[in-house]
Formats: C-alpha cells, sequence, structure tokens
C-alpha cells in the first residue's frame, strides 16, 4: 500500500530532476557560446594589436636620426616595441593582457612622435647656425636661389589660392522668350514669336568667400559671332570690354540662381546655334549654346 503511494512520488521527482538536467544543460550550451564568441573578440584584438605593432616596428626601420643619442633611444623604443609583439605573441590571449598592451602601444606612439619633432627642431637649428657661421660665397648664391624658388612657389600657391576663391558658375543656358502683356513668360525657340532672348547662370557655394557685392558679366552671339543685346561697353585696364547684359548682386556665401532677359533686334537674328559666355573679373567662367530656328 505504501509503496503504491511512493510511486507516484518518485515519478514527478523523476520528471522534476529530468527539467532541471535539461534547463542546466540549455545554460551550459548558452553559456558555451558566450564563452566562444568572447574568445572570438579577444583572439581578434590580439591580432589588430599585433598588426599595430608590425606597423610600428616597420616605421622604425624607416627612420633614422643624424643625432647619436636620438638614435639610440629610438633603438631602445625599438627594443621595447620587439620585446611587446614577442611577449603578445607567445602568451595566451587575456582581455587584461590585451588592455596593457594597448596601453604601451599609445605610449610608444607618443614618445616616437616626440622624438621625431626633436630631431626635427635640432635639423633646423644645425641648418640656421651652420648658413650664419658658414656662408661663403657658393652658400650665398644657393641660399638665395633657394629664397627665390621659395617666393616662386609662395605666388603660385597665392595664384593657386586665390583662383580657389574666385566665384564659380555652371549650368548656363540660354532660350528665346515670348514676354506677354500680362508679364507671363512663354518659352519658345522660334524667332518669328520671340521677343527677348533668357539666359540663366548658377552661382556655385562658396564658404570660403566674402560676402559682399558682386558683378556678373554676360555676352550673348549669333550664328554669325555677332555680339548681341543692347551693347554696354566696360573700361578694363587699358582696352574697353563689350558684353549683352550685367548683372549686380549681393553673394551670402550661397547657391544662387541669376537670370537675365536680354532685348535683340529682330533683324538680329537668324536661325541656327547661339553661344552665351559667362564673365567674371572679365574672365571667362563658364559657356553655353542653344538653338533658335
Amino acid at each position: 500500500m505504501i509503496s503504491k503511494r511512493i510511486l507516484p512520488v518518485l515519478i514527478a521527482l523523476a520528471l522534476i530532476l529530468s527539467l532541471i538536467i535539461c534547463a542546466i544543460g540549455i545554460y551550459l550550451n548558452k553559456l558555451e557560446k558566450i564563452n566562444f564568441n568572447h574568445n572570438k573578440e579577444i583572439l581578434q584584438e590580439k591580432e589588430a594589436i599585433k598588426s599595430e605593432l608590425e606597423e610600428l616596428l616597420n616605421n622604425y626601420d624607416a627612420v633614422t636620426f643624424t643625432n647619436k643619442d636620438l638614435q639610440e633611444e629610438l633603438n631602445l623604443k625599438k627594443k621595447e616595441t620587439d620585446s611587446l609583439y614577442r611577449a603578445l605573441t607567445k602568451t595566451a590571449p587575456k582581455l587584461s593582457l590585451l588592455r596593457i598592451y594597448r596601453s604601451q602601444i599609445r605610449k610608444l606612439r607618443e614618445e616616437k612622435i616626440k622624438l621625431l619633432k626633436t630631431n626635427d627642431s635640432l635639423i633646423t637649428v644645425n641648418v640656421l647656425m651652420k648658413d650664419s657661421l658658414h656662408l661663403k660665397d657658393s652658400q650665398i648664391k644657393k641660399y638665395f636661389k633657394a629664397k627665390r624658388d621659395l617666393y616662386d612657389e609662395n605666388v603660385a600657391l597665392t595664384a593657386a589660392i586665390k583662383k580657389r576663391k574666385k566665384l564659380s558658375f555652371y549650368s548656363t543656358s540660354g532660350t528665346g522668350v515670348k514676354v506677354k502683356n500680362s508679364g507671363k513668360v512663354i518659352v519658345t525657340d522660334k524667332i518669328k514669336r520671340l521677343s527677348k532672348i533668357k539666359i540663366c547662370t548658377i552661382v556655385k557655394s562658396n564658404s570660403e568667400l566674402i560676402s559682399e557685392s558682386k558683378k556678373v558679366y554676360f555676352k550673348v552671339f549669333g550664328p554669325k559671332k555677332a555680339l548681341l543685346g543692347k551693347i554696354i561697353k566696360v573700361k578694363h585696364e587699358t582696352k574697353p570690354l563689350f558684353y549683352s547684359s550685367i548683372h549686380q548682386f549681393f553673394y551670402r556665401n550661397q547657391r544662387l540662381d541669376i537670370c537675365k532677359f536680354i532685348d535683340v533686334d529682330p533683324a538680329e537674328l537668324i536661325a541656327g546655334e547661339y553661344t552665351v559666355e559667362v564673365y567674371f573679373d572679365h574672365e571667362i567662367h563658364d559657356i553655353s549654346q542653344f538653338i533658335l530656328r
């Protein structure tokens, strides 16, 4: 009678024990995956540190100092880096060790930069002392030649910067239009229907330029290369220049759309290709063609 009562209890205990074993198995499997991913990350970090050390060693090989004390200090840092690389290669990857290695690499990089800066300063001082103490005729010529070359480079650099800081124009276009009494503008490429020529261009944004009032000049040429519009004469340096239109605007370093209507003599309009040229500071910046028929 007692055994019949105990049997269900034993079965229940067996089921509970089975569930506990399954739960432990699932937990251990999850723990093993976490540990695997952790080890994988540590291995990846180890390889990254090895790569940085190899790069640092190669950089040391490429550097030589004329100063003996600096060279000895550089060789000492190279030995430290090499020892660190060997230790990292031989030891098993541990997160705490890898952090130490990473800190040491950072210090070695900072010390190498200091050595390079010190060496550059010493070289500069030596050059200045040599120039001041041992200048001879040939050295004086070389000195002034170097000075002249430096001046030429500065002039070229200034010209490049000046060119880069000029306004840029793009997407220039032209078309024929008919302006009605109501003010409505109708685009047309038919000569008999148009009353004006509309030209447009875009000013590129440039934060390096000064915000100020500027002028842009336009030339419109017909198929026979005759300048169209109410011709405007502008004196530049020693010679006069002629344009179809001038537009003055205030530049605020932002992209700007500019459009102008050019009044043309109907007798000057013939079928063919027309050309629009955009000038700034009396230098051509953009060009475009369009067809009227």
